[in-house]
């Protein structure tokens, strides 16, 4: 996803001579191309992530619009308080690009495992809030993100699986997508998880056959429309997401099914369990340590289903 941002974010730049990105020291190998062909719209500003922000912010203000690149546990944590103050507060065009979510930084420990961004960010007012589900998105997610105004929190995941998407989509804020028809279940998927969506609608298909897949990689805003479409036909909704179960994408679609009338699904939201982790390991024993495995959220999807029968 890297990659696919920078290529992004070079072609961007070409067009828009606003443009700069911001990095702390990391990403060379991935920044090098924009920085030969942009070296005086790029800045390294070293290991410093609130400085990066503050930074950025002050560029914002004399219409530059700044991309601030972070491994995303300290681009979201450690930067917070400037985020809020420097970017939400005045709502700058300022752009966050947290790469590495979730437990992508898999042997570098908890310190890098990114599962509480989502809750922080959205916690803030003004702050759209992307994960593209794949590669492609990304680059459509990136364009996008520069073109809007206003601040955006990109959150780029590693996604070892083949995309979602044969080209670069479409992408519209705020926009999800049904990438699989069903029915009687709904699997809504945001962020590098759609491998395991798919992997958890087959573990269920003796019991649902033919659940609906759908992708949201705009968390905030969410797509409300397709929410609404959702909820005829679909009993049972099933959120995944590589962050914690507090807070993140589940918790936005839960306090949208609070605000609806009538008959609404029940919700299952396949997250990351509540609890520090110690582990360093690989990306397969730290899903299976956080509740995150295919069969952890089937017995959970099982478990529900029983009980509406009751």
């Amino acid at each position: 996803m890297r990659a696919a941002f920078i290529r992004a974010l070079s072609r961007a730049a070409e067009k828009d001579s606003r443009i700069m990105l911001i990095t702390g020291d990391l990403g060379y190998r991935y920044l090098e191309p924009f920085a030969e062909k942009f070296p005086d719209r790029y800045l390294n500003i070293g290991v410093a992530e609130a400085n990066l922000v503050t930074v950025a912010a002050g560029l914002a203000t004399t219409g530059f619009i700044p991309f601030v690149y972070s491994i995303a546990t300290f681009a979201s944590m450690r930067a917070f308080e400037q985020i809020r103050n420097d970017v939400s507060l005045q709502n700058l065009n300022v752009k966050i690009v947290g790469i590495g979510a979730g437990f992508a930084y898999t042997k570098a420990g908890p310190t890098h495992h990114s599962v509480e961004d989502i809750a922080l960010i959205r916690t803030l007012p003004n702050i759209t809030v992307i994960a593209p589900v794949d590669t492609n998105q990304a680059y459509s997610a990136t364009i996008a993100a520069a073109k809007h105004r206003g601040p955006v929190y990109l959150r780029l995941g590693r996604n070892p699986e083949s995309g979602v998407f044969a080209k670069p989509p479409p992408f519209t804020i705020g926009k999800g997508t049904v990438i699989s028809g069903g029915k009687d279940m709904a699997i809504l998927a945001t962020g590098t998880t759609v491998g395991l969506a798919h992997e958890i609608a087959g573990k269920i298909s003796g019991v649902v056959k033919s659940p609906t897949i759908a992708v949201f990689p705009s968390i905030v805003p969410l797509d409300h429309a397709l929410l609404r479409t959702l909820v005829r036909g679909h009993r049972i909704w099933v959120t995944v997401e590589e962050h914690r179960q507090s807070g993140g994408f589940g918790t936005a679609v839960g306090e949208w099914l609070l605000t609806q009338t009538g008959k609404i699904p029940r919700l299952v939201k396949a997250g990351a369990r509540d609890a520090h982790s110690q582990l360093s390991a690989e990306h397969k024993e730290l899903m299976k340590e956080a509740g995150l495995t295919t069969g952890d959220v089937a017995r959970r999807i099982r478990a529900t289903l029983r009980s509406q029968r009751r």
